[in-house]
């Protein structure tokens, strides 16, 4: 079995009351995601954002409702920055 690569993932039954990182949270390669969330994170506190790197890499998939990050800052360099609806 091959998993694919995530930097950080919150699975469904997991919530987080927060997330605290002094740098940033990233990925470098082909198909990969930096965030998976399928639970809540009541705070986000990530100094050097989330940084996706690489062809069809996205920054964060989510399916839990209001669980996408917010006052971070979300990038891809060649996919999505934040996907809803994936996991």
């Amino acid at each position: 079995m091959t998993l694919k690569a995530v930097a950080l993932s919150i699975k469904s039954g997991g919530a987080v009351d927060e997330i605290r990182v002094g740098g940033a949270i990233a990925t470098q390669g082909d198909d990969v995601v930096s965030v998976e969330l399928a639970d809540s994170v009541g705070l986000w506190d990530v100094a050097g954002g989330i940084h996706a790197s690489g062809d069809r890499s996205d920054g964060v998939h989510f399916t839990s409702p209001g669980a996408a990050p917010s006052g971070v800052d979300i990038r891809a360099d060649r996919g999505k920055g934040v996907a809803e609806g994936i996991s």
